[in-house]
């Protein structure tokens, strides 16, 4: 029906204006503009196509959703909650903001509006409402099965969760439990805000809550406190958080990695400042042994190599990376070291970067890690095997040299003969997308994206992908593609990861450019 169609294109850019105002730090505007589609209704009769229902439902959860976040950012909770107690007092039955069960691709839609409605009743009076639902959506999704059932989507949710809470934390609401507050300060990091990330772990020492839950919550927030600690330069404020953690929290599944953090930290220390960071190590090396015994070991090795090859030191990681076993002893039994054709995948990058002459450095880095396919193929390590083959083909598509067909032939198999949603693989097809598109090669590309949308539907891979295609469709000449590009443009503005109502000005204007290009104008 051409009137619904058009009708649905302006609920589309009513949408996205309303999301535009938002990222322009306008959120007022944003909820003014959002609001007018909350309670939107068809412009044909009943009885109505399964195709509408979904598009007038999902036009009302995420405007009402955005709205919502907009008077919550804004510092007008009440105003949100006086929105949803008016639209709930009478909610048409063919366009509900909830079902049960609810439609798979609009759960995590309906989990963003349950995070921002449970921040507005909490900030704005109903905190007992607010909290159960808060809890609700938390026991719901930070669940074994539902990590199992769908690691990429559960982690978006998760992520957002910590990202309004971090808001909530803005709001200035008082004495909220030690896990909101360790929530909240994985929010504030991921949102780049790291002192206000280590101020919300801190609160978490402040809250009257108490019992075993709330324990392991403040080890939590000591772990926050250590890692944005570290990430600002201040490596002696993180090993104290991760000694305390390690030394006061032994219960804690937390304690090993601080254990090995605070060794690590402290061993850095020791060589560039002495005193009495060098007594510490002793200290550190036996909260290192009490609790990083068989694997833990290797695991430092990694991380220590991972750090060194950041700074740049490329021997000293390559040498870390190398020094990892293939096996390690846990409990009498030997076990096979999981990271291991990781580890070597490193060490042959490293050796790369070293080189000066290309072609002899691939030679030689490759030449480590070709005959590795096959033991990684035997031993049906699906995430080793993806690593490698990453590896080997960044040396022909990378900063250094571009052979598409060097890197193509090296990262096909990662499509067509392995299999599952590990974020080795994810990343091995991503940049088997990234060359198949830059080669022209479009069809195939299509495929790979597929891939990416069927595993993992709720990460920035599937973001970056999308977009490799649009550009790839964008440069095209022809009508059909010009129209695929626009297509993908719509496709990429819903995607969770793409925060489109985060975008700039500059990335708004080009998608509406490539929408008129492709006809979606009028």
């Amino acid at each position: 029906d051409q009137r619904y169609e058009n009708f649905g294109r302006r609920y589309e850019a009513q949408l996205i204006y309303g999301q535009a105002l938002a990222s322009l730090g306008q959120p007022e505007q944003a909820a003014a503009e959002l609001e007018l589609l909350v309670d939107i209704e068809p412009s044909v009769d009943p009885p109505y196509d399964p195709e509408v229902v979904y598009f007038i439902r999902r036009m009302r959860i995420e405007s009402l959703a955005g709205s919502l976040r907009a008077y919550n950012r804004a510092g007008r909770p009440e105003e949100g909650l006086e929105l949803i107690e008016y639209l709930y007092e009478e909610v048409d039955p063919n366009f509900p903001y909830r079902t049960n069960p609810e439609d798979p691709s609009l759960t995590e839609m309906v989990a963003s509006l349950n995070i921002e409605e449970s921040i507005s009743r909490i900030a704005a009076g109903d905190s007992s409402t607010g909290l159960a639902m808060l809890e609700g959506l938390i026991n719901e999704f930070d669940a074994p099965d539902q990590w199992k059932a769908d690691p990429g989507g559960t982690r978006e949710v998760l992520d957002q969760i910590s990202r309004g809470l971090s808001y909530l934390v803005d709001l200035k609401i008082g004495d909220l439990s030690p896990e909101i507050y360790a929530r909240a300060a994985a929010g504030f990091r991921d949102r780049g805000q790291l002192d206000r990330a280590i101020e919300a772990a801190k609160y978490a020492f402040s809250s009257h809550h108490e019992g075993e839950a709330s324990s392991r919550w403040r080890a939590k927030a000591l772990y926050e406190i250590g890692e944005s600690s570290d990430a600002l330069g201040r490596p002696q404020e993180a090993a104290i958080a991760y000694q305390y953690l390690a030394e006061n929290f032994p219960k804690s599944d937390m304690v090993a990695m601080a254990s090995q953090n605070f060794f690590a930290i402290v061993g850095d220390l020791a060589v560039d400042d002495g005193g009495a960071w060098a007594e510490l190590v002793p200290v550190a090396e036996k909260l290192f042994s009490d609790n990083s015994r068989g694997l833990g070991s290797e695991q430092l090795k990694l991380q220590q190599a991972t750090e060194k090859e950041m700074d740049g030191n490329y021997p000293q990681a390559r040498d870390l990376f190398r020094r990892i076993s293939r096996t390690y002893t846990d409990g009498g039994v030997e076990r096979s070291v999981p990271f291991f054709f990781r580890a070597r995948a490193g060490g042959a990058r490293c050796l790369f970067r070293i080189t000066t002459d290309v072609d002899q450095g691939i030679r030689d880095a490759s030449g480590e890690l070709l005959p590795l396919l096959v033991e990684a193929r035997n031993a049906g390590d699906v995430p080793g095997e993806s690593a490698l083959r990453y590896e080997i083909a960044r040396m022909y598509w990378g900063d250094r040299k571009k052979s598409a067909a060097d890197a193509l032939e090296v990262l096909q198999p990662v499509l067509d003969e392995l299999a599952g949603d590990t974020v080795y693989r994810e990343g091995a097809i991503l940049l088997l997308v990234e060359v198949l598109c830059a080669d022209g090669q479009l069809a195939k590309a299509e495929i790979g994206v597929n891939e990416i949308r069927q595993f993992w539907p709720q990460g920035s891979s599937l973001v970056a992908a999308t977009y490799y295609l649009i550009e790839a469709y964008r440069a095209s000449s022809t009508d059909d593609d010009r129209k695929r590009a626009g297509q993908l443009v719509l496709q990429w503005i819903r995607l969770p990861e793409a925060n489109f109502d985060e975008a700039g000005p500059g990335v708004r204007l080009g998608f509406a450019s490539i929408l008129i290009d492709g006809g979606f104008a009028t």
